[in-house]
């Protein structure tokens, strides 16, 4: 055991205990149980003789006694919990302005908590906020937009039906399947007249209505040739369809006007059906052309021609001359008659008296022709399947035509044409002196339209 220790026993708990020398007669509360022990008072050491050493060895240098522990109880630790340790006094802290002014300023703390003021809704307030004022602004927007667009015209009531005594009313269905008894039955072959919101427009088209009516039930070719356009000598016209008292009209539909901001007209097209003695009705369309600060006037060729029968009569038999008429044409991409030389070769025109039908006659043109590039030319009105008014030139074809060359070589080709100069009756349709059946020929389309 160390020289500088005490080792007792706790007479309370008899636990034991290792304390500094400098504790021995100390009392204090045991670090176990802590009742109120006293250290054992150390033993001292035992003296040596001074003069007793060993020969030739110098007196031994001793430490000085350590002190008595009653000389140091100002210094060694006192236990603590003690009743009778007094209160150590306050120490103030110095505090120096030097000091102050080198510490660094406080660092705000950052904090993810919302503050008491911005609750965790904001979040969701604010898109919602911005949501409700672009609504606003693309409301506005658009209102302002459409506020500013002139609203769509009225759509009028489609004038009634015109007869030479005067408009008549609308066919009436008794009991249409799936809607109102007594309501106008709309025809298939009719169209809406143009609708529009200008009372010029709407004056125009009514002082057209009365130039036709008067037109129709005019009872002298006299009363009718200050109404057409062009004009004609009253001998020219005698004969004619027009010279009749009374032109027969059982129907007059509108149909939309087209404008011609060149020459400054309209013209404005009715589908009329014609009543002929013992015969079938028959739908014509007249065309009536309003010119800037004139009167209205009827375009009296397309009438000869159609309901005049001048170009039924021609289509009729062949003939050697070459004739204008005016005429609704459709081209049809094929060769559809037989008899018709070359049919892979051509294609149709259908000459017709109205959009809706009444076809008359039908012409033939070469697909190598300028009729077949101007029905592909990109700015063309011309279209396969639409119908459209035109002016064309047409003649009879009875010559024969060469049928195509085939690729064959060698003297068998010779004979045949030795043997169908010998014998006509045997040679084949397409080398005799006229084809298999006389066709019309579309020559030349001189315009899209009626013009005179």
């Amino acid at each position: 055991m160390p020289d500088d220790v005490l080792q007792f026993t706790c007479q309370a708990c008899q636990t034991n205990l290792t304390v500094p020398l400098q504790l021995a007669g100390i009392e204090g509360p045991c670090p176990k149980c802590g009742a109120v022990i006293k250290a054992p008072e150390a033993a001292p050491a035992p003296e040596a003789d001074p003069g007793c050493r060993p020969a030739g060895t110098l007196p031994e240098k001793r430490n000085p006694p350590p002190a008595r522990p009653a000389e140091q109880a100002s210094i060694r630790p006192q236990p603590r919990d003690l009743p009778d340790r007094p209160e150590r006094p306050s120490v103030s802290p110095r505090h120096s302005t030097a000091d102050v002014a080198k510490r660094p300023e406080p660092k705000a703390e950052r904090s993810d908590r919302p503050e008491s003021g911005s609750p965790g809704v904001t979040r969701f307030l604010i898109p919602v906020a911005f949501l409700l004022v672009g609504g606003a602004l693309t409301f506005f927007l658009l209102d302002s937009f459409m506020g500013n667009a002139e609203p769509p015209p009225p759509q009028p009531t489609p004038p009634p039906a015109v007869t030479p005594d005067g408009p008549t009313a609308a066919p009436v269905d008794p009991a249409p399947p799936g809607g109102t008894a007594g309501a106008p039955t709309p025809s298939p072959e009719t169209a809406p007249a143009e609708p529009t919101g200008d009372p010029g427009a709407q004056n125009d088209s009514l002082e057209v209505q009365d130039v036709l009516r008067d037109f129709l039930r005019a009872s002298s070719i006299g009363a009718r040739l200050p109404l057409i356009e062009p004009p004609y000598e009253r001998d020219a016209l005698e004969g004619s369809v027009i010279d009749t008292p009374l032109l027969s009209a059982s129907r007059i539909t509108p149909d939309a006007p087209t404008r011609n901001s060149l020459e400054n007209y309209v013209d404005h097209p009715f589908n009329v059906r014609f009543e002929r003695d013992g015969e079938s009705s028959i739908d014509i369309l007249v065309v009536v052309r309003k010119r800037a600060e004139q009167k209205p006037k009827i375009l009296i060729d397309p009438l000869l021609d159609l309901l005049g029968g001048r170009l039924e009569a021609f289509a009729a038999e062949p003939s050697e001359e070459t004739r204008t008429f005016r005429a609704v044409i459709e081209p049809m991409p094929r060769c559809f008659e037989e008899g018709i030389p070359n049919p892979d070769d051509k294609f149709t025109y259908k000459l017709s008296a109205n959009h809706h039908g009444g076809e008359i006659a039908r012409a033939y043109a070469s697909k190598l022709s300028p009729l077949a590039e101007m029905l592909y030319a990109p700015d063309s009105a011309l279209r396969w399947g639409k119908r459209l008014p035109a002016t064309i030139t047409v003649k009879w074809t009875t010559e024969a035509e060469k049928a195509p060359a085939e690729e064959a070589e060698g003297g068998d080709d010779g004979d045949a044409a030795d043997d169908a100069t010998a014998d006509p009756e045997n040679a084949p349709a397409e080398t005799r002196e006229g084809p298999a059946t006389p066709y019309l020929e579309v020559i030349e389309i001189k315009s899209l339209d009626w013009s005179p």
